[in-house]
């Protein structure tokens, strides 16, 4: 056991961060913003590996064993905190900041999906998934083109490493996490400045009572940040 900050074990494994090398075989159209497409087909094909013609996650009683559920739909224990409603996912997809729409043969696209907590037990569902989701194709309406995973690595930014786990149809070990340890000594480094920017590269979304806040107030953006921190640890 290391050593232990705000009640966690600095040893804790805290996300896995897997980055995603696309290679599209056929011509495929996509959004400018691609997180809402890539994130749907992935939560869709897990739905349909569930088995169930119709999906009910709240009254499932296997939710907690199932990827689609868990990562999607999931309102317990390591995904929200008792007194807050909603759904909070324990994942993240950082999408393609290209704008291009059209994907030709031979085109490349890199996006990554960090997996917190005990969501990283799924990692294999969510890879599996998007190897499929390449059989299937992606795009939008009928402009959708298959394309092939040409690799999967991992990554720990903190430390500046990074290691192949899928190349050439092969799997390989891959230890890269990202520990309770890494956040701590960043948060210190970030201490010895006079202040700091949060670029938001994305589209970004904060609802607070069901109203939508806008992310001026550095509060409100910490707040939500701790949040998700918490859900990790609940």
């Amino acid at each position: 056991m290391g050593k232990v900050l705000l009640g966690i074990d600095q040893s804790t494994v805290v996300a896995r961060y897997l980055v995603f090398r696309i290679v599209f075989q056929e011509e495929a159209e996509l959004p400018a913003w691609k997180g809402n497409i890539l994130r749907g087909a992935i939560g869709s094909l897990l739905a349909k590996a569930c088995g169930f013609e119709k999906l009910n996650c709240q009254r499932c009683n296997l939710w907690s064993q199932c990827p689609y559920g868990y990562l999607y739909r999931a309102r317990s224990k390591g995904i929200v905190l008792s007194k807050l409603s909603g759904i909070s996912k324990p994942f993240v997809l950082k999408p393609p900041l290209v704008l291009d729409k059209v994907f030709r043969p031979g085109d490349e696209l890199v996006f990554s999906i960090v997996l917190f907590g005990d969501a990283i037990r799924f990692e294999k569902d969510v890879i599996l998934s998007i190897l499929d989701l390449g059989r299937r194709g992606i795009g939008i309406k009928d402009r959708r083109g298959k394309f092939i995973v040409s690799e999967i690595t991992t990554v720990n930014p903190y430390q500046g490493f990074e290691s192949i786990l899928y190349k050439n149809n092969v799997f390989y070990e891959s230890r890269a996490l990202i520990k309770y340890s890494d956040l701590v000594a960043k948060a210190r480094e970030l201490t010895r400045y006079n202040g700091f920017t949060i670029k938001f590269l994305t589209p970004f979304r904060l609802l607070s009572k069901n109203n939508i806040v806008l992310p001026t107030d550095l509060e409100v953006i910490l707040k939500y940040a701790l949040r998700r921190l918490t859900c990790i640890f609940a």
